[in-house]
């Protein structure tokens, strides 16, 4: 007896080992990239100003109107763009999966293309979109219509630049979610489909009521992933316009960086930026936290079950 509780106790000590060095990885990834990071970004945020409390940046946010109303229209259309995203891209993502892990026609041509954006630099990916959408885009609009206003042209000035811009980062991003649903729908077992198709379920019956409950837990992974990430995606709004948007046109991901890099390229090193933005960003983290674990649970809760 003895023998036996002291190999228990070994085994339930090496399993606990064995955890830790699996845990090891993450939490030091967490603590060098995220903590010490961003540690001075936490420091300047709660930096005194003379004769200020220490939250004199945080009540800076609402008190200078400014500010505020460029905050609040970056946050709208950081919704808006996640919203588009998610309403067109997930339905499109699953569906492409779907056609490519039933192997029908094309399905490996479909994974070249979808996994292409992946492979090449995506400032190569922007260049070559801008000029496909430009000039040849452009010149069959004027050849078709004999107009010379080309509603997708990418220019700050033009309000339809955000078509294009969304459908460019549909296409690059929703790729390689595309090809991890293809792999998980891949594991579901051949004699469930055989047994629906014998019941007399049609491939739309067979996607929704199997497909679909079977991939769930990957697509919620994605879906709030994502929307973690909806106040610091840019949506390759740099990438296209440079500084060339105005903040009340802007997501928040390009508002935050903009700001920062154009203070720190006119050499003005001061604090009432840096500071000032380190206070927002703490904050715009504060709002999502809660945010995106309620979605969290909220998916868990009522998404559907295999």
């Amino acid at each position: 007896m003895k023998t036996t509780t002291k190999k228990k106790g070994i085994g339930r000590r090496g399993d606990l080992i064995f955890h830790w060095a699996l845990l090891i990885w993450p939490l030091a990834q967490f603590a060098v990239f995220y903590v010490a990071v961003n540690f001075n970004s936490f420091k300047m945020a709660f930096e005194r100003v003379p004769g200020k409390s220490i939250f004199y940046y945080f009540q800076n946010i609402f008190d200078a109107d400014y500010m505020w109303l460029d905050v609040w229209g970056a946050v709208k259309t950081s919704a808006i763009f996640y919203v588009i995203s998610m309403v067109v891209s997930v339905p499109l993502a699953l569906l492409f999966a779907y056609y490519i892990s039933k192997k029908l026609w094309g399905g490996k041509l479909f994974r070249l293309f979808l996994f292409l954006p992946s492979i090449v630099s995506s400032m190569v990916m922007v260049v070559l979109f801008h000029q496909f959408v430009d000039k040849a885009l452009g010149t069959i609009w004027e050849d078709l219509f004999h107009s010379s206003n080309k509603p997708l042209l990418i220019s700050p000035s033009n309000p339809d630049s955000y078509i294009s811009v969304m459908l460019f980062y549909i296409w690059t991003n929703f790729g390689t979610t595309t090809l991890i649903y293809s792999n998980k729908m891949a594991e579901i077992s051949p004699e469930t489909l055989e047994a629906a198709q014998l019941d007399g379920a049609t491939s739309w019956q067979e996607f929704f009521h199997i497909v679909i409950p079977f991939t769930y837990p990957t697509l919620s992974v994605f879906l709030v992933t994502g929307f973690a990430t909806i106040f610091t995606n840019q949506y390759n709004l740099f990438s296209f316009f440079g500084s060339g948007l105005g903040f009340d046109t802007g997501t928040m991901g390009y508002y935050i960086f903009n700001a920062v890099q154009d203070a720190a390229g006119k050499g003005s090193y001061d604090a009432t930026v840096f500071n000032q933005y380190a206070a927002l960003s703490l904050v715009v983290t504060a709002v999502l936290v809660p945010l995106t674990l309620g979605l969290r649970w909220a998916l868990d809760k009522f998404g559907p079950q295999e």
